[in-house]
């Protein structure tokens, strides 16, 4: 699981040290928690629907008046199995208040029991988002699993499944403080 962490501390530092120069994009430190839904789809498994909780950190760099950089590290438990989702978003702006955002999340499961997943999946995600003021919103995000999630390792009967598939797709809701 350590590991995963330094993914995540990599991918902050770095872009902290690209957007860093200009003093208008100085890096705002966020927390973000809320309620997270995990759909599981697959030819193998019975699909499923979990719910849970995230917690994390967030920084945004504001390129723009109306652009900003949002990654975040979030930590997510669906029914005892966590996660760790890295979403990097392109943030727009549509007023003071309302913001739309899409771009790519990488997923790692952190706990597999069965030993059946892949440890990085990548997603593609969208959301929309509102700030009640500088420092505090809410914000909603859906993520698409994009890569198949089944480890190459685990061995089903051919015959019955000849493409295994695993894929989790995520809804997010929840708010956020920036210091």
């Amino acid at each position: 699981m350590r590991k995963y962490w330094y993914y995540a501390i990599f991918i902050c530092i770095f872009s902290n040290q690209n957007f860093a120069q200009d003093k208008d994009s100085s890096p705002k430190f966020g927390v973000h928690l809320g309620y997270a839904l995990l759909d599981i789809n697959s030819n193998v498994f019975v699909g499923d629907t979990q719910s849970g909780f995230f917690l994390g950190a967030s920084l945004d760099f504001n390129l723009s008046e109306s652009l900003s950089l949002a990654p975040k590290v979030l930590y997510a438990n669906y029914s005892d199995v966590g996660f760790l989702h890295v979403p990097i978003f392109l943030n727009y702006n549509l007023n003071e208040q309302v913001y739309f955002g899409a771009g790519p999340q990488m997923t790692f499961v952190l706990d597999d029991p069965f030993n059946v997943n892949k440890e990085l999946g990548i997603d593609l995600g969208a959301g929309l988002g509102y700030n009640f003021s500088e420092k505090v919103y809410i914000e909603a995000r859906y993520a698409i699993a994009l890569t198949n999630r089944i480890n190459e390792d685990v061995d089903f009967d051919e015959e019955a499944i000849s493409d295994p598939d695993l894929k989790y797709n995520g809804f997010m809701l929840g708010f956020g403080y920036r210091f």
